[in-house]
């Protein structure tokens, strides 16, 4: 059929427009990179201390860390927290 074929071209070029625009913003990064947690446990309290801030102004991380490593630090910051 003309009017399905039709439709998927106008389905295409929709996509492509739209997979054109949200790869063309301005990196919400800033050109920060993308690491790990530190292991360490000097640096690891200084980024469990930023995260514990309740006022600011709030001191910049050195860099942005993944989801599910943030996630799992709450985690630690509030059993730390709750068994005091």
């Amino acid at each position: 059929d003309e009017d399905v074929e039709e439709m998927h071209n106008l389905w295409r070029k929709s996509k492509d427009e739209w997979l054109s625009t949200i790869n063309g913003g301005p990196d919400a990064k800033d050109g920060i990179e993308c690491q790990s947690i530190p292991n360490n446990r000097r640096e690891l309290r200084l980024v469990k201390d930023i995260m514990r801030s309740t006022r600011g102004p709030y001191q910049k991380f050195s860099s942005y860390y993944p989801l599910v490593e943030v996630v799992d630090l709450y985690m630690d910051i509030w059993s730390e927290d709750s068994s005091y």
